[in-house]
């Protein structure tokens, strides 16, 4: 992996957390980072990840996002890459040195 791979600017996503009048967690999703990554993304076939909107099945893209190390980054967090969300369902460090982070991925479908 090389600096120069990272082609692509993604945003890392917080949920602000606020309590509504029944105690429930809510809030918005904000920016808490911009960082240049590598994004692989690849078709989901799997058939929990198809949504059916419009009479149309929709399958879900996930993906794979290599970003600089990423010390404070969890499955908490989301991941927006031109417009799309993603939520992250694994973080790991790529060689374990602590160089690269590496982030699987599933698209929100809304």
């Amino acid at each position: 992996m090389t600096i120069g791979e990272l082609n692509k600017k993604i945003s890392i996503l917080e949920q602000s957390e606020e309590k509504d009048s029944f105690g429930a967690v809510t809030g918005e999703w904000i920016e808490t980072g911009r960082v240049w990554a590598k994004v692989a993304e690849k078709l989901s076939l799997d058939k929990q990840a198809e949504k059916i909107a419009d009479g149309k099945i929709e399958n879900s893209k996930k993906a794979v996002i290599t970003v600089r190390f990423y010390a404070g980054l969890t499955t908490k967090h989301r991941i927006s890459i031109d417009g799309k969300n993603y939520e992250i369902t694994a973080i790991r460090d790529l060689n374990g040195d602590k160089r690269w982070t590496e982030v699987s991925a599933t698209e929100i479908l809304l």
